[in-house]
């Protein structure tokens, strides 16, 4: 229950007896902590935690989840190939994580274009609208002061907004 209250929610919410600071520094050392113990004897063990807490999706407020959602970014930026161990399953699987798959993107795009652009694939063949716009997302595009860019992504883009080629779908679903 603590690791759900460490990543759902308001942080201030963890320790009404400290102040601010203190309650920040505390919840980024427990993430640390915690992302630092996931490896590759006890991933499978994470990725169930990781669901549970994702089960919660449609009961808890979606701003509530934001650290959840950071942290799972962060495990995708130190532990990519932990990560790609995970999300291969979520999409075999279409586990509760599916819906938290941009979390993932961002994570990649930032530590391993390869496994970026393999996601961004299979959320092509799945035909998924909501993780369509996480693909967008992934890019950071509006808090980034250096914006890298290739051609296929540029492409990508292109496709997802215009809804054509492999996106195509999205007209279909937007259609009024």
């Amino acid at each position: 229950y603590h690791f759900y209250r460490l990543l759902i929610g308001d942080g201030n919410d963890l320790r009404a007896d400290a102040d601010y600071n203190t309650v920040r520094k505390e919840k980024e050392d427990a993430i640390i902590k915690n992302l630092n113990s996931i490896n590759k004897r006890n991933i499978k063990k994470w990725q169930k935690i990781l669901e549970s807490i994702a089960s919660f999706k449609d009961y808890v407020q979606e701003w509530k989840f934001n650290t959840f959602c950071d942290f799972i970014a962060r495990l995708a930026v130190q532990k990519s190939d932990l990560a790609d161990e995970i999300l291969e399953n979520v999409f075999k699987n279409k586990t509760t994580l599916y819906d938290f798959a941009g979390s993932f993107l961002i994570g990649f795009r930032r530590s391993s274009l390869s496994l970026w652009d393999k996601y961004c694939t299979k959320i092509e063949n799945d035909k998924s609208s909501g993780l369509a716009i996480k693909i967008i997302q992934s890019l950071e595009l509006a808090d980034r002061t250096q914006i890298n860019l290739r051609k296929n992504d540029i492409k990508l883009i292109s496709d997802i907004t215009k809804a054509e080629n492999n996106f195509s779908f999205l007209e279909e679903k937007n259609s009024y």
